[in-house]
Protein backbone atom coordinates (compact mmCIF):
# COMPACT_ATOMS: atom_id res chain seq x y z
CA UNK A 1 0.00 0.00 0.00
CA UNK A 2 1.55 3.38 -1.03
CA UNK A 3 -0.78 5.55 0.27
CA UNK A 4 -1.98 5.11 3.67
CA UNK A 5 -4.66 7.40 4.88
CA UNK A 6 -6.50 8.18 8.33
CA UNK A 7 -9.54 6.24 7.56
CA UNK A 8 -7.52 3.30 6.86
CA UNK A 9 -5.50 4.02 10.16
CA UNK A 10 -8.16 3.60 12.17
CA UNK A 11 -9.46 0.56 10.50
CA UNK A 12 -6.85 -1.17 11.61
CA UNK A 13 -5.34 0.15 14.80
CA UNK A 14 -8.74 1.77 15.75
CA UNK A 15 -10.89 4.92 16.29
CA UNK A 16 -8.95 6.68 18.53
CA UNK A 17 -5.73 6.66 16.42
CA UNK A 18 -5.38 9.98 14.34
CA UNK A 19 -1.86 10.56 14.30
CA UNK A 20 0.57 8.08 12.46
CA UNK A 21 4.24 7.67 10.90
CA UNK A 22 4.29 5.45 7.73
CA UNK A 23 7.19 4.28 5.33
CA UNK A 24 5.53 3.11 2.25
CA UNK A 25 6.87 -0.38 0.46
CA UNK A 26 9.00 0.15 -1.82
CA UNK A 27 9.31 -3.09 -4.49
CA UNK A 28 9.08 -6.75 -2.69
CA UNK A 29 9.77 -4.87 0.40
CA UNK A 30 6.73 -4.40 2.79
CA UNK A 31 5.75 -0.70 4.67
CA UNK A 32 5.53 0.44 7.97
CA UNK A 33 3.30 1.67 10.16
CA UNK A 34 3.64 3.34 13.52
CA UNK A 35 0.21 5.36 14.83
CA UNK A 36 -1.17 6.34 18.22
CA UNK A 37 -3.15 8.56 20.02
CA UNK A 38 -2.33 12.16 20.57
CA UNK A 39 -4.23 12.57 23.42
CA UNK A 40 -2.31 10.18 25.59
CA UNK A 41 1.19 9.94 23.24
CA UNK A 42 3.25 12.99 22.11
CA UNK A 43 5.62 12.35 19.60
CA UNK A 44 9.31 14.33 20.98
CA UNK A 45 11.75 13.01 18.08
CA UNK A 46 12.09 10.35 15.34
CA UNK A 47 14.53 8.56 13.47
CA UNK A 48 14.12 7.41 9.60
CA UNK A 49 16.49 4.31 8.36
CA UNK A 50 16.31 2.49 5.34
CA UNK A 51 14.71 -0.44 6.78
CA UNK A 52 13.31 1.09 10.08
CA UNK A 53 12.26 4.21 11.63
CA UNK A 54 12.14 4.80 15.24
CA UNK A 55 10.12 7.45 17.51
CA UNK A 56 10.47 8.58 21.03
CA UNK A 57 7.34 9.06 22.47
CA UNK A 58 6.22 10.86 25.58
CA UNK A 59 3.12 9.87 28.01
CA UNK A 60 0.33 13.36 28.13
CA UNK A 61 -0.38 11.92 31.63
CA UNK A 62 3.27 11.36 32.82
CA UNK A 63 6.37 12.41 32.35
CA UNK A 64 7.15 8.86 31.41
CA UNK A 65 8.88 8.15 27.59
CA UNK A 66 10.30 5.23 25.55
CA UNK A 67 11.16 4.71 21.77
CA UNK A 68 9.25 2.94 19.43
CA UNK A 69 11.24 1.00 16.92
CA UNK A 70 9.42 -0.39 14.01
CA UNK A 71 11.49 -2.89 11.19
CA UNK A 72 10.62 -4.45 7.86
CA UNK A 73 13.74 -6.77 7.37
CA UNK A 74 15.58 -7.27 4.18
CA UNK A 75 15.29 -10.95 2.84
CA UNK A 76 19.56 -11.34 2.65
CA UNK A 77 22.64 -11.22 4.76
CA UNK A 78 24.73 -8.23 3.51
CA UNK A 79 21.70 -5.25 3.80
CA UNK A 80 20.61 -7.50 7.10
CA UNK A 81 24.05 -6.09 8.83
CA UNK A 82 22.99 -2.81 8.00
CA UNK A 83 19.90 -3.32 9.77
CA UNK A 84 21.35 -4.57 12.73
CA UNK A 85 23.95 -1.62 12.38
CA UNK A 86 20.97 0.71 11.78
CA UNK A 87 19.22 -0.39 14.97
CA UNK A 88 22.03 -0.47 17.30
CA UNK A 89 22.62 3.55 16.36
CA UNK A 90 19.08 4.99 16.75
CA UNK A 91 19.27 3.22 20.36
CA UNK A 92 22.33 5.44 21.00
CA UNK A 93 20.05 8.42 20.22
CA UNK A 94 17.90 8.55 23.18
CA UNK A 95 18.22 6.96 26.59
CA UNK A 96 14.93 5.55 26.75
CA UNK A 97 13.51 2.22 27.54
CA UNK A 98 13.11 0.44 23.93
CA UNK A 99 10.55 -1.21 22.13
CA UNK A 100 11.73 -3.01 19.28
CA UNK A 101 8.66 -4.73 16.94
CA UNK A 102 8.58 -6.05 13.04
CA UNK A 103 8.76 -8.53 10.23
CA UNK A 104 12.73 -9.14 10.58
CA UNK A 105 12.37 -11.46 7.70
CA UNK A 106 15.18 -14.15 9.66
CA UNK A 107 14.65 -16.44 12.39
CA UNK A 108 17.01 -16.83 15.32
CA UNK A 109 16.61 -20.58 16.07
CA UNK A 110 16.04 -24.23 14.26
CA UNK A 111 12.66 -24.74 15.71
CA UNK A 112 11.21 -21.16 14.64
CA UNK A 113 9.80 -22.77 11.46
CA UNK A 114 7.91 -26.12 10.93
CA UNK A 115 10.47 -27.75 8.85
CA UNK A 116 14.10 -27.46 10.95
CA UNK A 117 17.28 -27.09 9.30
CA UNK A 118 20.52 -25.98 10.19
CA UNK A 119 21.86 -22.39 11.56
CA UNK A 120 22.31 -19.84 8.87
CA UNK A 121 25.13 -16.86 9.44
CA UNK A 122 21.78 -14.72 9.10
CA UNK A 123 20.47 -16.52 12.13
CA UNK A 124 23.41 -16.31 14.07
CA UNK A 125 23.67 -12.68 13.10
CA UNK A 126 19.83 -12.09 14.20
CA UNK A 127 20.66 -13.72 17.91
CA UNK A 128 24.05 -12.23 17.95
CA UNK A 129 22.84 -8.43 17.72
CA UNK A 130 19.82 -9.51 20.53
CA UNK A 131 21.96 -10.74 22.61
CA UNK A 132 24.65 -7.74 22.32
CA UNK A 133 21.89 -5.25 22.61
CA UNK A 134 20.77 -7.14 25.90
CA UNK A 135 17.36 -7.20 24.53
CA UNK A 136 14.33 -9.75 25.57
CA UNK A 137 13.14 -11.78 22.96
CA UNK A 138 9.20 -12.46 24.51
CA UNK A 139 7.51 -15.85 23.00
CA UNK A 140 4.22 -15.44 21.68
CA UNK A 141 1.97 -17.28 24.44
CA UNK A 142 -0.95 -19.20 22.44
CA UNK A 143 1.11 -19.59 18.60
CA UNK A 144 4.44 -21.12 17.61
CA UNK A 145 4.33 -19.12 14.09
CA UNK A 146 3.36 -15.51 12.34
CA UNK A 147 4.03 -16.42 9.09
CA UNK A 148 2.47 -19.30 6.44
CA UNK A 149 3.29 -19.19 2.88
CA UNK A 150 -0.37 -20.12 2.80
CA UNK A 151 -0.12 -23.61 0.67
CA UNK A 152 -1.69 -26.81 1.11
CA UNK A 153 1.08 -28.06 2.54
CA UNK A 154 2.45 -25.01 4.13
CA UNK A 155 5.70 -23.61 5.20
CA UNK A 156 5.97 -21.78 8.80
CA UNK A 157 8.04 -19.86 10.46
CA UNK A 158 8.35 -16.99 13.24
CA UNK A 159 9.25 -14.15 11.08
CA UNK A 160 8.11 -11.51 13.63
CA UNK A 161 8.92 -10.92 16.85
CA UNK A 162 8.56 -7.87 19.76
CA UNK A 163 11.95 -6.85 21.36
CA UNK A 164 12.34 -5.02 24.69
CA UNK A 165 15.09 -3.79 27.01
CA UNK A 166 14.76 -4.37 30.88
CA UNK A 167 14.26 -0.46 31.19
CA UNK A 168 11.18 -1.07 28.92
CA UNK A 169 10.07 -4.10 31.20
CA UNK A 170 10.87 -2.24 34.43
CA UNK A 171 8.53 0.55 33.01
CA UNK A 172 5.83 -1.33 32.00
CA UNK A 173 5.62 -4.52 33.50
CA UNK A 174 4.14 -8.21 33.24
CA UNK A 175 3.80 -7.99 29.74
CA UNK A 176 2.97 -10.80 27.23
CA UNK A 177 2.93 -11.01 23.25
CA UNK A 178 -0.90 -12.47 21.82
CA UNK A 179 -1.33 -13.42 17.81
CA UNK A 180 -4.91 -12.45 16.64
CA UNK A 181 -6.13 -13.90 13.70
CA UNK A 182 -4.33 -13.14 10.22
CA UNK A 183 -7.47 -12.35 8.16
CA UNK A 184 -5.89 -10.87 5.10
CA UNK A 185 -2.08 -11.30 5.53
CA UNK A 186 -0.19 -14.10 5.05
CA UNK A 187 1.68 -12.69 8.75
CA UNK A 188 -0.37 -12.95 11.97
CA UNK A 189 -0.89 -9.73 13.80
CA UNK A 190 0.80 -9.54 17.28
CA UNK A 191 -0.65 -7.89 20.59
CA UNK A 192 1.48 -6.80 23.28
CA UNK A 193 -0.45 -6.55 26.60
CA UNK A 194 -0.22 -6.15 30.49
CA UNK A 195 -1.68 -7.94 32.97
CA UNK A 196 -0.14 -11.03 32.63
CA UNK A 197 3.28 -12.61 34.11
CA UNK A 198 6.25 -11.02 33.56
CA UNK A 199 8.44 -12.68 31.21
CA UNK A 200 12.20 -14.09 31.70
CA UNK A 201 14.04 -16.83 30.27
CA UNK A 202 13.48 -20.29 31.66
CA UNK A 203 16.37 -21.81 33.41
CA UNK A 204 18.18 -24.95 31.51
CA UNK A 205 18.19 -27.52 33.60
CA UNK A 206 19.98 -31.30 32.36
CA UNK A 207 17.99 -34.27 33.68
CA UNK A 208 20.27 -37.53 34.18
CA UNK A 209 17.40 -39.49 32.05
CA UNK A 210 18.35 -37.97 28.88
CA UNK A 211 21.53 -39.83 28.27
CA UNK A 212 19.71 -42.73 28.74
CA UNK A 213 17.46 -42.36 25.38
CA UNK A 214 18.42 -43.22 21.69
CA UNK A 215 18.75 -39.83 20.25
CA UNK A 216 20.68 -37.71 22.71
CA UNK A 217 24.24 -37.91 21.44
CA UNK A 218 23.51 -37.40 17.99
CA UNK A 219 21.19 -33.92 18.74
CA UNK A 220 24.54 -33.01 20.98
CA UNK A 221 26.91 -33.96 18.12
CA UNK A 222 24.31 -32.21 15.33
CA UNK A 223 23.73 -29.20 17.11
CA UNK A 224 27.81 -28.53 18.33
CA UNK A 225 29.09 -29.11 14.52
CA UNK A 226 26.73 -26.73 13.03
CA UNK A 227 28.15 -23.03 12.51
CA UNK A 228 28.04 -19.90 14.18
CA UNK A 229 28.50 -17.49 11.78
CA UNK A 230 31.45 -15.25 12.46
CA UNK A 231 31.14 -15.24 16.29
CA UNK A 232 34.95 -15.28 18.04
CA UNK A 233 36.11 -16.55 21.43
CA UNK A 234 33.32 -16.27 24.35
CA UNK A 235 30.46 -15.10 22.07
CA UNK A 236 31.20 -18.32 20.16
CA UNK A 237 30.99 -20.53 22.55
CA UNK A 238 27.87 -18.45 24.69
CA UNK A 239 26.04 -18.83 21.28
CA UNK A 240 26.23 -22.40 20.86
CA UNK A 241 25.76 -22.97 23.97
CA UNK A 242 22.37 -21.31 24.02
CA UNK A 243 21.31 -23.15 20.68
CA UNK A 244 22.34 -26.45 22.61
CA UNK A 245 19.91 -26.01 25.14
CA UNK A 246 17.40 -25.20 22.70
CA UNK A 247 18.05 -27.95 20.87
CA UNK A 248 17.77 -30.13 24.24
CA UNK A 249 14.71 -28.61 25.16
CA UNK A 250 12.84 -29.89 21.83
CA UNK A 251 14.35 -33.39 21.95
CA UNK A 252 13.73 -33.90 25.38
CA UNK A 253 10.07 -32.29 25.07
CA UNK A 254 9.78 -35.08 22.43
CA UNK A 255 11.19 -37.48 24.19
CA UNK A 256 9.33 -37.68 27.06
CA UNK A 257 6.19 -37.30 25.10
CA UNK A 258 6.68 -40.96 23.18
CA UNK A 259 8.30 -42.11 27.26
CA UNK A 260 4.95 -41.33 28.66
CA UNK A 261 3.49 -43.17 25.69
CA UNK A 262 5.77 -45.95 26.15
CA UNK A 263 5.36 -45.88 30.26
CA UNK A 264 1.37 -46.11 30.31
CA UNK A 265 1.60 -48.85 28.25
CA UNK A 266 3.98 -50.69 29.90
CA UNK A 267 1.87 -49.65 33.21
CA UNK A 268 -1.37 -51.52 31.16
CA UNK A 269 0.63 -54.67 30.13
CA UNK A 270 2.18 -54.98 34.03
CA UNK A 271 -1.74 -54.86 35.46
CA UNK A 272 -2.91 -56.72 32.76
CA UNK A 273 0.02 -59.80 33.87
CA UNK A 274 -0.55 -58.66 37.72
CA UNK A 275 -4.40 -59.65 37.15
CA UNK A 276 -3.63 -62.75 35.22
CA UNK A 277 -0.93 -63.71 37.87
CA UNK A 278 -3.62 -63.77 40.55
CA UNK A 279 -6.09 -65.88 38.61
CA UNK A 280 -4.26 -68.46 37.07
CA UNK A 281 0.02 -67.81 37.39
CA UNK A 282 2.01 -66.93 34.03
CA UNK A 283 3.49 -68.57 31.13
CA UNK A 284 7.41 -68.23 30.82
CA UNK A 285 6.99 -65.86 28.16
CA UNK A 286 4.33 -64.10 29.98
CA UNK A 287 7.11 -63.82 32.82
CA UNK A 288 9.05 -62.32 30.47
CA UNK A 289 6.72 -59.82 28.99
CA UNK A 290 6.28 -58.81 32.47
CA UNK A 291 9.76 -58.12 32.88
CA UNK A 292 9.98 -56.07 29.72
CA UNK A 293 7.10 -54.10 30.52
CA UNK A 294 8.61 -53.49 34.23
CA UNK A 295 12.43 -52.39 32.55
CA UNK A 296 9.90 -49.55 30.27
CA UNK A 297 8.32 -48.01 32.92
CA UNK A 298 11.66 -47.29 34.56
CA UNK A 299 12.77 -44.59 32.40
CA UNK A 300 13.47 -41.88 34.82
Amino acid sequence: MEIMTLETIRAVGGGTMDTFVAKPSIGMSGGILTSRDSRKWEEVDRAVGEFSFSVLLECQQSEGKWVSSNVYGPHEDGPRERLWEEMSASRTMWNSPWLVVGDFNVTRFPEDHNRPGQITPGMAGFSSWIDGEGLIDIPTRNQAFTWSNLQEVPSLARLDRILLDAEWEVQFPRCEVVALPHMVSDHVPLLLTGGGESYTPSRFCYEAWWSSIEGFNEVVTNSWSQEAGNLQGAHRLAFKLKRLCGCLRVWARDARIGQNERKCTATETIKRLDAEEEARGLSVAERMEWQRAKVAGRWN
